[in-house]
């Protein structure tokens, strides 16, 4: 009866054994040995040296203007093309939606520094500490900008939780709720941009374009929810009136914790 090695098939003689495995072990290690003198052999050698020679990377600025001008276009696009704007930032990543929201935080809080310093209704603001006012220090400014900024934090803070708990029956998670905060995010950047440009007038116009960019933001906020979920346009407008509500007074009570001295009428200088 003839017998076939159990690895290779091959069929064997009586009493012989295969030498298949020994073969490929001792091709194995040749092809080991042959492996590590090539890394270690010259043409190793010259490949690592060209590697160190190659030049460092510079900074490629064409890269960087496209960038810029890609950035640019997709900011027209709430002006020329508003609804496929809202719909396509409105489905952010997290990491965008958060740099939106910060950044239109520090825009609100120039324009609000700008306001009080720098124009007529500043000056009727204080007018306890116009003195005060006229020789303030960039330290000064620095401090008034983060107490500032602090405010426009917590309003988006408050409208990102209130929005994720009115539509947390729609799935809608805790990125996907400030993905759906980016649109109105960048169009109250731009009006509060706006609004810098209208400090010198003596500040009502900006004042007027500071509470005109909360009302687009809101509008666009309901474009935004409206595109995520699938609601009906009545509960989705009773939702939103119910968020808008909630969301005023909730900041008004922090507002009054924040500031007594405002909610009590009384004018008062923390400016040193």
């Amino acid at each position: 009866m003839a017998r076939y090695c159990f690895y290779c098939n091959a069929e064997l003689k009586p009493g012989e054994a295969c030498s298949c495995r020994t073969a490929t072990q001792r091709a194995r290690t040749t092809g080991a040995e042959q492996s590590e003198q090539s890394a270690s052999g010259p043409t190793a050698r010259k490949a690592r040296a060209r590697r160190r020679s190659r030049p460092l990377p510079t900074f490629d600025w064409r890269r960087v203007r496209v960038q810029a001008f890609a950035w640019l276009r997709n900011l027209s696009e709430f002006i020329t093309r508003p609804m496929q704007a809202v719909r396509r930032h409105a489905q952010a990543r997290p990491a965008t939606a958060v740099t939106a929201l910060f950044f239109a935080a520090v825009l609100t809080a120039v324009l609000l520094v700008a306001i009080t310093l720098d124009s007529s209704l500043g000056s009727l603001l204080l007018y306890r500490s116009r003195k005060l006012a006229e020789s303030l220090t960039l330290g000064t400014r620095l401090r008034m900008f983060l107490r500032f900024l602090a405010y426009p934090l917590l309003y988006f803070g408050i409208k990102w939780l209130l929005t994720f708990f009115l539509l947390r029956r729609q799935a809608l998670r805790l990125p996907a709720a400030a993905a759906a905060l980016t649109p109105g995010a960048v169009y109250l950047a731009m009006v509060m941009a706006l609004g810098l440009c209208f400090v010198r007038s003596g500040g009502l116009q900006a004042l007027c374009l500071f509470v005109a960019a909360f009302v687009i933001c809101q509008i666009a906020d309901y474009l935004a929810i409206g595109s995520l979920v699938s609601m009906p346009p009545d509960r989705l407008l009773r939702l939103t009136l119910l968020g808008i509500l909630l969301l005023a007074i909730v900041l008004g009570a922090v507002l009054n914790i924040l500031l007594p001295d405002l909610s009590d009428f009384r004018v008062t200088s923390n400016l040193a």
